[in-house]
């Protein structure tokens, strides 16, 4: 990891980079002959870049700007893991006919070599993503109506799995070891409601807890930093009474010791975003309500502690320390 911060951007010709020293020049690290990077992205830790093009991923040392790994494919998609440890890339799947059935299109490599670890079929690229315990003792993948769980980097075999026929999406809490939790939504059946449920690692038995309803065709998760305490944004794919294009919206929370409710914003209309602090488990943010949105900071018991006011705001950003609140 490089001791200096630094700023990379991309543009049609060139992947550039910021230095925040003296003289805060720029540097090329890859000019007009490295054809059609797509996108880039930093590991969380800050140990590499990486940028992929048409043809390959390649993994750059911050330390020194040199390639640590470059991984061939059109890849479409890729991140890593939260420490650093593991680079994730997605394929298009396709059937070919030396390949009928098609073949494995998700690989999970090592970040300093670049030799893959464990490759998958993950045929649709909405929720491709491998999900990891902070500490990555745990990897867990969603395919074909389960959720597969890996303990300690071994891909050759799973050792424990959630399975439901109506499986739609989980999320991993980002609490540390030896307390790991999962949050799994499923999709009502024929007249049954659709649910979201909290689970402790791996007793997937007992739901901590667990809340329904009727108007929930998807689900995003929000966990605090902590991983303690969860809100549930559900939705509607159509909102049948006109009010959102986007589909009707409900908000509800939990946490690991089993208490859950449903939230009412003081504002009616849609859910813009929510995030909480990174740096206190008691404070979130939600920007909520018809033009003109409002944005208020709440506790974790949804005790409004501050309002913003109102503005043509969608979105919320917390500075790293959690200090600064940018509404936009």
């Amino acid at each position: 990891m490089s001791s200096i911060p630094s700023i990379a951007g991309l543009t049609n010709k060139e992947l550039f980079l910021f230095e925040c020293k003296e003289p805060f020049q720029e540097k090329t690290l890859r000019d007009e002959t490295t054809k059609n990077i797509r996108s880039i992205v930093f590991s969380p830790k800050g140990t590499y870049l990486a940028y992929r093009t048409d043809k390959k991923a390649e993994i750059i040392k911050c330390a020194d700007w040199s390639v640590a790994a470059s991984i061939n494919g059109n890849i479409k998609e890729m991140f890593f893991s939260p420490l650093d440890t593991y680079f994730m890339v997605w394929e298009m799947f396709a059937m070919t006919k030396e390949n009928p059935e098609g073949k494995a299109n998700l690989h999970i490599c090592k970040s300093d070599s670049g030799s893959v670890v464990g490759s998958f079929v993950q045929k649709h690229q909405t929720g491709w993503e491998p999900q990891w315990s902070s500490d990555e003792k745990l990897v867990a993948l969603q395919i074909a109506g389960k959720v597969l769980i890996y303990e300690d980097g071994k891909l050759n075999r799973f050792t424990h799995q959630i399975q439901s026929e109506k499986l739609k999406s989980f999320s991993i809490s980002p609490s540390p070891a030896p307390a790991y939790y999962f949050s799994v939504f499923n999709l009502g059946k024929s007249g049954q409601p659709s649910s979201w449920k909290i689970f402790k690692y791996p007793e997937f038995g007992q739901a901590l807890v667990s809340r329904s309803s009727f108007q929930a065709d998807k689900a995003a998760f929000h966990w605090n930093r902590r991983g303690t305490n969860i809100f549930t944004v559900t939705q509607t794919d159509v909102d049948k009474t006109g009010g959102s294009y986007y589909g009707k919206q409900s908000l509800s929370h939990g946490d690991v010791k089993g208490n859950s409710g449903n939230m009412t914003f003081s504002k009616e209309g849609p859910i813009h975003a929510l995030a909480w602090n990174p740096n206190n488990w008691n404070e979130w943010v939600a920007v909520y309500g018809h033009a003109p949105a409002k944005a208020t900071l709440f506790n974790a018991k949804c005790e409004p502690l501050f309002e913003f006011g109102t503005g043509a705001w969608n979105s919320i950003y917390y500075s790293p320390d959690g200090n600064y609140i940018l509404c936009n």
